[in-house]
């Protein structure tokens, strides 16, 4: 075969080459492309037309030269018609092999015509995908192959945009599916088209139920101000904010909502989509976050008051002790006594203060719960009256937990006394405990397991009470109950009590369809015999021996001292903690138990306790708080220290004297 490149030919037609076509090298495959018998070309008028024709027309020889290409064919390929005179097949199309255009030239059929796609190459080395439709002429007794070209590079581009974007819809529209959040889309005039599972989920409708309905008529019927926009949403304004919605079975609840305009692109409103999220447990378990944060500052107030109103008590009831021991001025015996029951209140009051702030005396040791409440059941009883009838479900299973007996007691009693309360016509009040189930946990948040929680209830058949009413329940000095009956103490000391075991609360009330109270507490496997720890109740006598006060108040000060002089001992009296540490540093004071107030200016009753120990220096110790009895129990349980909690009496100062110098001799 000759050199295509070196044969002249002219942009419209080239001479036809004699060489023979290089033979077969395999038969053409079966089923192959088809070719059609040869169209005879009457005359070369007819290659003239196609020159202006729009499109890229080829006509090829068996050897691959090109007898004929119009304008658009050797334009769109970047060459001149010099250039391209010079080029074969094979340098326009770079799949194509000589042996194959062979096979495929030869091949005869009765088809009309071969569509075929492949990759056209351009002068400056570029490719690009054309669809080739080809047939064969004849032309003055030469057979050519005549194609036309399409280039599909657009079609191509279009093609996988259309891939990409299908991909993308089918992600998009998986991630809506799976997606946790309600999703709503409607068109133009609000009418529900597609809702997501989450939306099934959250509002209990199917969506076959919701399709085509107005969405206004479904859940979100409850929210009247969201109602009262809704021209303006369907307008195209959009919306974001929290609404109150309704579920199928008739239950609200609460959601954040944002609802966005659908434009076409010509900026026509076409729809809307709602995006929403339930966040009623979100809601809960803010309510439960303020409400712990309004306990905790009362805490903090009950703690900064509970010593200087204790001191107070404390000097009370120290002098109203001194005048009774003393009354040589005839006075009313009643009267000191009330005196002194009125003390017993005031610091039974500062005592339940100081559960909010974790500062009362609390020791934890392990118990069983089950035999706690059982101990109850006479003694409530009696207290309920007879106009209550009490039930009794509690399990018989032991229940250990960690806790303080006496304030776990209190939980009990002051639950089953606010019932009663509730009932003053009479009714029925059923304490059941058991161990709490799968189903009955609060919040997932509290950290308590089904099968490690007991669950005490306290139901009545009461007034019941008011979603406004149970939403301030558990707050300081809140009462719906007349002036003088009650402090606003009794339900808040029992939260701050199930709160500092760990433990949660909460109630399930209607009006006059009574209340349940329900207190979760966390178990543990086994319950340890409880450590006994007592004062020595023998009173000492000092017999002339030295006893030192460390307290600030002059007053509680000089009513402890008149306590131990009372009893025989020589008093040192000091009103801070430095001078009291001078004083016990010097042995030669002969100084045999002190009385350190453990908050006090410059240096507490700690501090100088530590650093007598921490120089050698042993000394019998009692402690005495108006609060802070916590950051005191290491230290107590040391040999010869011991605590008093203010206010205290004559016998139990002389008790835990005799207590703490008695373990200072062993």
């Amino acid at each position: 075969m000759r050199d295509a490149a070196n044969r002249a030919k002219s942009a419209l037609w080239s001479e036809p080459v004699t060489d023979s076509a290089p033979p077969l090298t395999a038969p053409p495959p079966a089923g192959g492309v088809a070719w059609p018998s040869p169209i005879l070309i009457p005359n070369r008028a007819f290659f003239a037309l196609l020159d202006d024709v729009p499109g890229a027309w080829y006509f090829a020889r068996r050897d691959g030269t090109f007898a004929f290409a119009n304008r658009g064919a050797w334009s769109s390929l970047g060459y001149t018609p010099e250039e391209f005179a010079r080029c074969t097949i094979f340098d326009i199309d770079p799949t194509l092999e000589p042996e194959h255009w062979g096979v495929l030239f030869s091949h005869k059929s009765a088809s009309d015509s071969m569509v075929v796609r492949t990759r056209h190459r351009r002068k400056d080395g570029s490719e690009f995908p054309v669809e080739i439709r080809a047939s064969r002429v004849s032309f003055e007794g030469e057979e050519l192959c005549v194609s036309y070209s399409v280039d599909l590079t657009a079609s191509e581009r279009a093609e996988t945009a259309r891939v990409e974007t299908e991909i993308v819809n089918r992600r998009l529209l998986a991630a809506i599916e799976q997606a946790s959040e309600a999703v709503v889309v409607t068109d133009a005039a609000g009418r529900v088209e597609y809702v997501n599972p989450a939306y099934e989920a959250t509002s209990g409708m199917n969506a076959a139920d919701v399709r085509g309905r107005a969405w206004a008529e479904l859940e979100v019927n409850q929210d009247l101000v969201f109602l009262s926009e809704m021209p303006g949403v369907l307008g195209g304004a959009g919306f974001k904010g929290r609404i109150r919605s309704r579920r199928n079975n008739g239950e609200r609840f609460d959601e954040d909502v944002s609802v966005s305009p659908i434009r076409d692109d010509r900026g026509e409103l076409v729809g809307h989509v709602a995006v929403k999220r339930d966040i009623t447990e979100q809601l809960k378990l803010e309510q439960q976050l303020r409400h712990a944060q309004k306990i905790e500052a009362v805490g903090q107030l009950a703690g900064g008051i509970a010593h200087d109103f204790n001191n107070l008590l404390q000097v009370i009831h120290g002098q109203a002790h001194l005048i009774r021991l003393q009354n040589t001025d005839g006075l009313p015996e009643p009267m000191l006594e009330e005196i002194a029951k009125a003390v017993a209140r005031a610091s039974s009051l500062v005592r339940q203060l100081l559960a909010f702030s974790r500062k009362g005396t609390i020791e934890y040791t392990e118990l069983r719960f089950d035999e706690l409440v059982s101990a109850l059941h006479g003694m409530l009883k009696r207290l309920l009256g007879e106009h209550i009838e009490l039930e009794w479900i509690c399990t018989t299973q032991p229940i250990h937990v960690r806790g303080n007996a006496p304030q776990l007691e209190q939980v009990v009693a002051n639950l089953c006394i606010n019932a009663r309360d509730a009932m003053p016509q009479g009714g029925r009040l059923t304490v059941r405990l058991s161990l709490a189930g799968e189903g009955d946990l609060p919040s997932p948040a509290m950290g308590l397991s089904p099968g490690k929680t007991l669950l005490l209830s306290v139901t009545d058949t009461g007034h019941g009470m008011s979603e406004e009413v149970q939403s301030r329940l558990f707050e300081p000095f809140f009462t719906t109950k007349e002036p003088g009956r009650g402090t606003g103490l009794g339900l808040a000391t029992v939260y701050a009590i199930v709160q500092a075991h760990g433990g949660s609360i909460d109630v399930r009330s209607r009006v006059d369809q009574g209340s349940t109270f329900r207190v979760f507490l966390p178990t543990i496997d086994a319950a340890a015999p409880a450590r006994e720890a007592g004062v020595n109740a023998r009173l000492v006598r000092g017999g002339g021996r030295v006893a030192l006060v460390a307290e600030d108040e002059a007053s509680v000060r000089r009513v402890t001292a008149g306590y131990l002089e009372r009893a025989g001992f020589r008093v040192l009296s000091v009103k801070d903690g430095v001078e009291a540490e001078r004083l016990l540093s010097n042995p030669d004071h002969g100084i045999c138990v002190a009385i350190l107030d453990a908050v006090m200016p410059r240096r507490g009753g700690q501090a100088v306790y530590e650093a007598l120990s921490a120089r050698g220096r042993s000394i019998p110790v009692v402690f005495v708080t108006g609060y802070d009895y916590e950051s005191l129990v290491l230290t107590a349980h040391r040999p010869g220290v011991g605590i008093l909690q203010k206010p205290f009496s004559e016998d139990e100062l002389l008790g835990q004297v005799a207590h703490v110098l008695d373990d200072a001799k062993s």
